[in-house]
């Protein structure tokens, strides 16, 4: 959805670029793999995308394994942190 509003906070060109995603797994699923080196986070240190990938890929397989399944409603009490990053992208990607 892009929506005009956002074609006010950049420039044409880089407004042209911003691809509309119909989930965060698509979303995340493509930035891990074309970003893999680049860092998607910083927290005390620097994380790249495909590092975090490799946390969140852990972390939704111990869900997993914890019985958790798409859907079911899962609480997270986190500050704003790399684990927040992690817990929240594993849970929305299953």
């Amino acid at each position: 959805m892009k929506e005009h509003i956002f074609a006010s906070y950049t420039n044409k060109e880089t407004f042209e670029k911003i691809t509309d995603y119909s989930c965060i797994n698509q979303m995340w699923s493509e930035a891990a793999a074309n970003y893999g080196d680049r860092v998607a986070l910083v927290d005390g240190q620097d994380y790249t995308f495909a590092q975090l990938d490799k946390m969140v890929a852990s972390f939704r397989a111990l869900l997993t394994q914890k019985g958790v399944k798409p859907g079911d409603v899962v609480g997270v009490y986190l500050p704003n942190c790399m684990e927040f990053a992690k817990a929240y992208l594993a849970i929305t990607t299953m």
